[in-house]
């Protein structure tokens, strides 16, 4: 599905293109991340979707941890397992780079979607992070919760904003939909808040 198909299906309010970045980040600078989803499809069946937070090891504050939803699509060869996953993917800005792409210098965050990943840094990442549950979805269900995804804009850095608040507005979204209960989104953000 199409940006502008997704956008026709889950209309987004229109955003001042002050506050938001141009293509949810995505420029031809910034390479879409490694996607697996070729090797591991979404099965055709009812999965747990789990939010995740993962606190940088150097960082007490709950509001530096970095939220994802995820759920578990196989078992790579190693034995890791492969997640389909959507956040935000930290990038950065050069002076140059910025010039030609109307994205300010510095970092900022990119929505390429949802992506399915090897989760090899699992063992190391898990002491550092907490998994709830969210809902448990269908296929159909997950494939409206990735266009959800794909529809929510980013906000240019402002040095508040940041993937928690795009993943509450992508729950938020879900909820209006149908998708998640209120109370289901509310015990999950309130459990994951404090990591």
């Amino acid at each position: 599905m199409t940006q502008t198909q997704t956008q026709a299906v889950y209309p987004v309010p229109l955003h001042d293109p002050d506050l938001y970045l141009p293509n949810n980040g995505q420029t031809k600078f910034n390479p879409r991340p490694v996607d697996v989803d070729h090797l591991y499809r979404d099965p055709d069946t009812d999965l747990p979707v789990h939010l995740i937070a993962t606190r940088l090891p150097a960082s007490h504050n709950p509001r530096d941890t970095h939220w994802r939803l995820a759920w578990s699509v196989g078992t790579n060869t190693l034995g890791h397992p492969v997640e389909r996953q959507i956040h935000l993917v930290p990038s950065y800005s050069s002076p140059s780079y910025s010039s030609s792409t109307s994205i300010p210098p510095g970092p900022f965050l990119t929505n390429w979607g949802a992506l399915t990943r090897s989760n090899t840094g699992a063992a190391d990442r898990e002491r550092h992070s907490k998994s709830v549950t969210l809902t448990v979805m269908s296929l159909a269900e997950r494939r409206r919760l990735e266009a959800i995804a794909a529809a929510t804009p980013v906000r240019k850095p402002d040095g508040a904003w940041n993937s928690q608040d795009w993943l509450v507005t992508v729950i938020e979204a879900c909820v209006q939909h149908g998708l998640v209960t209120r109370q289901q989104f509310s015990a999950a953000i309130e459990e994951i808040s404090s990591v």
